[in-house]
């Protein structure tokens, strides 16, 4: 019609005197639509508010306001969403390795996968000195199931054992 400009299959919209954009949809990779920006610049997406639908447009899985938050979904529902001061996650949050959270410059909060070094810990840090730690099977101790361990003194303050003995000092 006279208000579309159709292509079929496989045909691609160039731009540039590369060629350098292009924008197609291919048949031959399982039909995917394709924008390809192969130029030596960055490809801009600009707007104020910008979101990233599904293909029925019927659910949002993104979006970026100007000034202000972006936000990620799974399957219709906000799971991340950027705040000024930092990060909001809806529902679990799951890591591998050691996960910092940093409360400012000086306080820090180490949480600490049990596959890095067969501990699960959870370790206050102040003026970037370990302080307290939390957590199971510190140092060879198989027999320890809880502890809290004073690492300015390099203590063990209260443990619980396998077999139900408390062990305070």
């Amino acid at each position: 019609s006279a208000n579309t400009l159709d292509f079929a299959d496989d045909a691609k919209a160039q731009f540039g005197d590369g060629d350098d954009l292009k924008i197609y949809h291919a048949t031959a990779s399982g039909g995917n639509s394709i924008i390809n920006d192969t130029g030596s610049g960055n490809l801009i997406i600009g707007g104020s508010i910008i979101e990233i639908k599904n293909a029925a447009l019927s659910q949002t899985q993104a979006t970026f306001t100007q000034g202000d938050d972006v936000q990620l979904f799974h399957a219709g529902n906000q799971k991340f969403k950027t705040i000024g001061y930092g990060v909001t996650v809806v529902g679990d949050l799951q890591t591998s390795g050691i996960t910092t959270i940093h409360a400012s410059t000086n306080q820090q909060l180490f949480l600490n996968n049990p596959a890095t070094n067969g501990q699960s810990t959870i370790a206050f840090q102040s003026s970037k000195s370990t302080k307290w730690i939390i957590g199971s099977n510190k140092d060879s101790q198989a027999d320890q199931d809880f502890f809290i361990f004073d690492n300015s003194n390099s203590k063990h303050r209260f443990n619980i054992k396998a077999d139900g003995n408390i062990g305070i000092g």
